[in-house]
């Protein structure tokens, strides 16, 4: 029996169904009415990564259900009907374009402890005010400093993936750890990740402490993943009266992309747990790593200090892209973990970051175009080594 619009068929007596997941098909437009009639019993249900564009009322229904996943999909709104769901623990509402949550429904969702907007734009996100319990994680894309001071203060968000956006008409340096900003104890101790993309104006990103000598107590203890990506102006990460060591010990993920102002990342030293490095599209990026203007431990800048012994202990992923004015990583530096090293597009860059001590034990891949492989400025030995693990872009 075909009960689905796109004539996916299923035995005609689901009453006994309790796990249904058609996600990736890409032939799946919509449910037939009357589905949901048969399948009183469901509770996960993920119709995620299809072509769907609408939720029947008839989900309602479905008064077992505890998992819903839409993400990636063309629905643009969630039914009203679905406010009877009180067994609903986990929505998943991820990369949906110009959403909406229909007022007063997610105070129905007593049960609901998960609700995951990530790479979401949804135009009514403050309903999420009217939440009736705490929920253990949100994702969401904002567009302005004002709404991120408003999510900060949800007594009921904490919040889990945060993505900024535009930031139209803010050109102030970015001062992250402000008790407003990422510093508000709803989102210091339950971030994991976060995205600023496509803000043209600031040029500045600050890491400051206010001098509190509780200030580590404010450390971002759970974000393990870091992304900005198109900021043309942005010129420095400033660090001040904080460390990176102290602030991200859980930060494994790293990419920076198209920050064409940006000339150096030397405050990567600093994060022990590092395991995922990449840069790519930063026209202006000349050196990653500048030992002589590093970070001391408590915060401030420190001139003199020498590449011996120091290391990226965790750091497994190495990706540098399309980086014209790239000369040098920044010194000969030890990668203990290091298996994947990939160097496209960057033609300047004539010395590869480590030496001959090098431990290639866990070393996999190296990939590079040809013409930089044989311009790198190594010795004929050390070359003949790595020469096996050399993957030609």
């Amino acid at each position: 029996m075909s009960l689905f619009g796109s004539g996916v068929s299923l035995p005609s007596n689901c009453f006994k169904l309790e796990t249904l997941m058609v996600q990736r098909s890409f032939s799946f437009v919509s449910i037939v009415k009357g589905f949901f009639q048969g399948t009183p019993a469901l509770a996960y249900l993920d119709l995620s990564y299809t072509v769907i564009n609408e939720l029947p009322q008839e989900i309602g229904l479905l008064g077992n259900l505890r998992y819903l996943n839409i993400s990636h999909t063309r629905i643009p709104s969630l039914p009203m009907e679905l406010s009877k769901l009180c067994e609903l623990r986990f929505l998943l509402l991820r990369d949906l374009k110009s959403f909406i949550i229909p007022s007063g429904l997610l105070e129905k969702l007593v049960m609901l402890s998960v609700i995951d907007m990530t790479n979401t734009w949804c135009y009514n996100w403050k309903e999420l005010s009217k939440l009736r319990r705490c929920v253990k994680g949100v994702g969401i894309v904002l567009h302005s400093i004002e709404d991120l001071h408003e999510l900060a203060q949800l007594p009921n968000v904490l919040t889990w993936r945060l993505g900024l956006s535009k930031l139209m008409g803010f050109n102030e340096p970015l001062q992250l750890l402000s008790p407003s900003l990422l510093g508000s104890r709803n989102i210091l101790f339950s971030i994991q990740m976060l995205k600023i993309e496509c803000c043209k104006g600031f040029e500045v990103v600050s890491m400051v402490s206010d001098g509190d000598s509780s200030a580590h107590k404010r450390c971002l203890l759970r974000l393990e993943e870091v992304e900005l990506k198109s900021l043309p102006k942005l010129k420095e990460i400033v660090w001040g009266r904080v460390c990176p060591v102290e602030m991200l010990p859980s930060l494994t993920v790293l990419t920076i992309s198209e920050c064409d102002n940006l000339r150096n990342l030397s405050w990567v030293i600093r994060l022990p747990s590092l395991e995922d490095l990449t840069v790519y599209h930063c026209n202006e990026m000349e050196q990653i790593v500048i030992v002589d203007n590093e970070i001391g431990l408590d915060g401030e800048e420190k001139n003199g200090v020498g590449a011996a012994g120091w290391e990226f202990p965790s750091l497994r992923r190495l990706c540098l892209k399309d980086l014209r004015s790239l000369t040098v990583f920044g010194g000969s530096f030890t990668f203990p973990s290091l298996e994947i090293m990939h160097v496209i597009d960057c033609p300047e860059m004539k010395a590869l970051p480590f030496g001959n001590e090098m431990d290639v034990r866990k070393l996999k891949e190296i990939r590079g175009e040809r013409q930089w492989w044989q311009n790198l400025d190594m010795e004929d030995d050390d070359r003949a080594s790595l020469q096996p693990y050399l993957k030609v872009q």
